[in-house]
Protein backbone atom coordinates (compact mmCIF):
# COMPACT_ATOMS: atom_id res chain seq x y z
CA UNK A 1 0.00 0.00 0.00
CA UNK A 2 2.55 2.06 1.07
CA UNK A 3 4.57 1.41 -2.64
CA UNK A 4 1.81 1.94 -4.67
CA UNK A 5 1.11 5.88 -2.82
CA UNK A 6 5.28 6.50 -3.12
CA UNK A 7 4.44 5.44 -7.02
CA UNK A 8 1.63 7.42 -7.52
CA UNK A 9 3.31 10.44 -5.39
CA UNK A 10 6.64 10.30 -7.69
CA UNK A 11 4.77 9.68 -11.41
CA UNK A 12 1.74 11.69 -11.09
CA UNK A 13 3.54 14.97 -11.80
CA UNK A 14 5.08 12.92 -14.87
CA UNK A 15 2.17 12.57 -15.97
CA UNK A 16 1.09 16.21 -16.42
CA UNK A 17 4.05 17.25 -17.86
CA UNK A 18 2.47 18.68 -20.85
CA UNK A 19 4.01 17.49 -24.31
CA UNK A 20 3.49 19.63 -27.74
CA UNK A 21 2.47 17.15 -30.31
CA UNK A 22 4.67 18.91 -32.59
CA UNK A 23 8.19 18.25 -30.99
CA UNK A 24 6.60 14.57 -30.66
CA UNK A 25 6.55 15.16 -34.37
CA UNK A 26 10.15 15.91 -35.24
CA UNK A 27 11.56 13.45 -33.22
CA UNK A 28 9.91 11.00 -34.93
CA UNK A 29 10.60 12.33 -38.54
CA UNK A 30 13.90 12.75 -37.58
CA UNK A 31 14.38 8.99 -35.99
CA UNK A 32 12.37 7.67 -38.51
CA UNK A 33 15.24 9.29 -41.15
CA UNK A 34 18.02 7.94 -39.05
CA UNK A 35 16.60 4.77 -39.55
CA UNK A 36 16.04 4.63 -43.01
CA UNK A 37 19.63 6.26 -43.34
CA UNK A 38 20.90 3.21 -41.16
CA UNK A 39 19.07 0.62 -43.18
CA UNK A 40 21.50 2.13 -46.36
CA UNK A 41 24.58 2.53 -44.60
CA UNK A 42 23.77 -1.36 -43.34
CA UNK A 43 23.51 -1.98 -47.26
CA UNK A 44 26.81 -0.60 -48.43
CA UNK A 45 28.74 -2.09 -45.57
CA UNK A 46 31.59 -4.33 -46.30
CA UNK A 47 34.21 -6.44 -44.89
CA UNK A 48 37.25 -3.98 -45.67
CA UNK A 49 37.48 -1.21 -42.67
CA UNK A 50 38.92 1.34 -44.63
CA UNK A 51 36.17 1.60 -46.76
CA UNK A 52 33.51 1.32 -43.83
CA UNK A 53 35.16 4.33 -42.58
CA UNK A 54 35.34 6.24 -46.19
CA UNK A 55 31.71 5.57 -46.20
CA UNK A 56 31.25 7.32 -42.15
CA UNK A 57 33.09 10.18 -43.45
CA UNK A 58 30.83 10.20 -46.50
CA UNK A 59 27.93 9.25 -44.85
CA UNK A 60 28.18 12.36 -42.73
CA UNK A 61 28.59 14.84 -45.25
CA UNK A 62 25.60 13.23 -47.24
CA UNK A 63 23.42 13.46 -44.20
CA UNK A 64 24.56 17.04 -43.92
CA UNK A 65 24.02 17.68 -47.32
CA UNK A 66 20.11 16.22 -47.22
CA UNK A 67 19.65 18.22 -43.90
CA UNK A 68 20.63 21.42 -45.41
CA UNK A 69 18.24 20.87 -48.76
CA UNK A 70 15.29 19.08 -46.90
CA UNK A 71 15.92 19.02 -43.01
CA UNK A 72 12.90 19.05 -40.30
CA UNK A 73 14.01 22.30 -39.08
CA UNK A 74 17.21 23.52 -40.87
CA UNK A 75 16.04 24.47 -44.23
CA UNK A 76 18.74 26.18 -45.66
CA UNK A 77 20.72 27.02 -42.65
CA UNK A 78 24.56 25.07 -42.52
CA UNK A 79 24.87 25.61 -38.60
CA UNK A 80 21.61 23.82 -38.24
CA UNK A 81 21.93 21.48 -40.62
CA UNK A 82 25.44 20.01 -39.36
CA UNK A 83 24.05 19.63 -35.81
CA UNK A 84 20.91 17.76 -37.58
CA UNK A 85 23.06 15.55 -40.06
CA UNK A 86 25.45 15.14 -37.20
CA UNK A 87 22.05 13.39 -35.39
CA UNK A 88 20.74 11.51 -38.26
CA UNK A 89 24.45 9.82 -38.96
CA UNK A 90 24.87 9.13 -35.29
CA UNK A 91 21.45 6.84 -35.30
CA UNK A 92 21.79 5.78 -38.77
CA UNK A 93 25.49 4.10 -37.63
CA UNK A 94 23.88 2.72 -34.28
CA UNK A 95 20.86 1.14 -36.59
CA UNK A 96 23.49 -0.43 -38.99
CA UNK A 97 25.77 -1.71 -36.36
CA UNK A 98 22.32 -2.80 -34.98
CA UNK A 99 21.53 -4.81 -38.27
CA UNK A 100 25.17 -5.88 -38.69
CA UNK A 101 25.16 -7.40 -35.26
CA UNK A 102 22.30 -9.10 -35.38
CA UNK A 103 21.91 -10.17 -39.58
CA UNK A 104 25.82 -10.38 -40.29
CA UNK A 105 27.60 -8.89 -43.27
CA UNK A 106 24.93 -8.00 -46.29
CA UNK A 107 26.00 -10.42 -49.18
Amino acid sequence: MAVSKLLYKILSPLTKTPRPPKNAKLTGTLLLRATIWGAILYSALGRHHLMNLELNMISLLMATVWAYFDGIASRRDWARAASEGFFIHLIGVQVSNFLLINLNYPS
